[in-house]
């Protein structure tokens, strides 16, 4: 109820659902988990009927997931790629459970799965790179694409905050750490987590850098007006020396009169500056 309540809130405000629509969702979930109605909608309710519902729901999120944007569909890609390698891993778990155990003259041996898993990696089937991605892949998702949506806004400031907070969540094991036992993968957390071949710090360190990275683009983008500034005068520096010459002639005349010493009017000096910024323009068209 919670997932469609949530993830098929679009498809029901389409239909003309209001905010009731997710009051009533909350008080009937309320209800089922204060009686235990769960386990009687179980007994009902076979679990096969809800692989349609399940299949819809899914369908619906993806629509609503690239409903964006054209710039930002590719980070919402970006961003299904931990959930594809967590999809991935179940199916080779199962393959390798089905498949680990095998009759010998001794009976049914079962061979452990850290062992197949070895030697997968040796033919060149990178298991411990699909766990990796895996391990917390909902908080992978989110940052990964929010990093790449803040980098196509060129907003390289967010984007490195969201690789520090990355950095600090692979530190401490949040994601990417796993150690390879005999029944299966498991999570693997500490300060600093240290998991199989240390993954979670070879991450952490990436996305640190990353975010590092990412701050000197920022400060390239901000200092990009004084790149131009600079590089204007060096392309400008010829001409502004030609109206250097025509003002410094103008000041030399500014006294019609030497005998006198009567200076020049204001409505002169005016006429000396608009000659010189009439060259100027000449000389850029």
């Amino acid at each position: 109820d919670i997932a469609i309540s949530s993830c098929g809130h679009p498809a029901f405000k389409a239909m003309g659902a209001t905010t009731g629509y997710s009051y009533i969702n909350g008080v009937v979930i309320f209800i089922i988990g204060m009686f235990n109605g769960a386990q009687w909608i179980n007994q009902i309710v076979p679990q096969i009927a809800g692989v349609g519902l399940l299949m819809w729901i899914g369908i619906a999120v993806t629509a609503n997931a690239f409903e964006v944007e054209k710039s930002h569909m590719s980070a919402v890609a970006f961003g299904l790629l931990p959930a594809l390698a967590s999809w991935c891993l179940q199916h080779v778990e199962a393959v390798i459970s089905a498949c680990s155990s095998f009759l010998d003259t001794s009976g049914m041996v079962k061979l452990p799965f850290d062992q197949i898993v070895e030697i997968l990696e040796k033919n060149g089937i990178r298991i411990y790179g699909l766990i990796s991605l895996s391990n917390g892949y909902l908080l992978s998702s989110i940052f990964l694409a929010s990093t790449l949506v803040h980098i196509i806004e060129r907003e390289f400031s967010s984007a490195a905050l969201w690789m520090f907070l990355a950095s600090f969540l692979s530190f401490i094991g949040a994601v990417h750490s796993f150690e390879v036992t005999h029944g299966g993968a498991i999570t693997s957390y500490g300060f600093p987590a240290h998991g199989k071949d240390e993954y979670p710090l070879q991450y952490a360190v990436t996305y640190f850098l990353s975010g590092i990275l990412m701050l000197m683009f920022q400060l390239r983008e901000s200092d990009a007006t004084w790149f131009e500034l600079l590089r204007m005068m060096r392309s400008e520096a010829p001409k502004f020396d030609q109206i250097g010459q025509i003002r410094m002639k103008a000041q030399a005349s500014s006294f019609d009169d030497e005998d006198t010493g009567s200076p020049k009017s204001e409505t002169s000096r005016l006429i000396d500056d608009s000659a010189s910024l009439s060259y100027l323009a000449t000389e850029n068209a």
